[in-house]
């Protein structure tokens, strides 16, 4: 059928960019973490650059036409453009690494207040539910076994 055909052409357009999980210890993702900082600096002042440049009349040391002139604005206006993004994507995976460090040290100091706690024993919890499902258990496993 049609709706057969144009499911076949989305699944067919779909592409997958599989990643490995790579678990980072904290300081290597704070490492990460001012490495993203300066490049989001250096790009911000590039950006800035870039505004100025394109914001100015004509660029300093040249003499063009005014086509040129506006070529050369709109190349720096795209340019530009594509800068905010690459500052926007930098930006959200400093956000990212940011809060999987701070998931991580908090981890890590619960690991380390769990090991300072002393153990004694647990208290018993009583639920009727957890009750039933255990009296229930037996005789789920005869009624499955020939």
């Amino acid at each position: 059928t049609l709706s057969s055909l144009q499911f076949a052409q989305r699944a067919k357009q779909i592409k997958n960019k599989p990643m490995q999980n790579v678990s980072l210890s904290p300081s290597e993702l704070q490492d990460a973490l001012r490495i993203a900082q300066t490049e989001i600096r250096s790009l911000q002042e590039r950006v800035r650059v870039l505004a100025s440049l394109g914001a100015s009349a004509s660029p300093p040391g040249k003499d063009a036409s005014d086509s040129d002139l506006r070529a050369t604005i709109a190349s720096l206006l795209r340019e530009n453009q594509e800068l905010k993004e690459e500052v926007h994507d930098v930006r959200s995976d400093f956000n990212a690494m940011k809060k999987t460090v701070n998931f991580h040290s908090q981890q890590e100091q619960a690991a380390r207040a769990e090991t300072k706690l002393p153990r004694g024993p647990t208290p018993k919890r009583s639920s009727s539910i957890g009750a039933a499902t255990k009296q229930q258990a037996p005789t789920v496993i005869r009624q499955l076994t020939p």
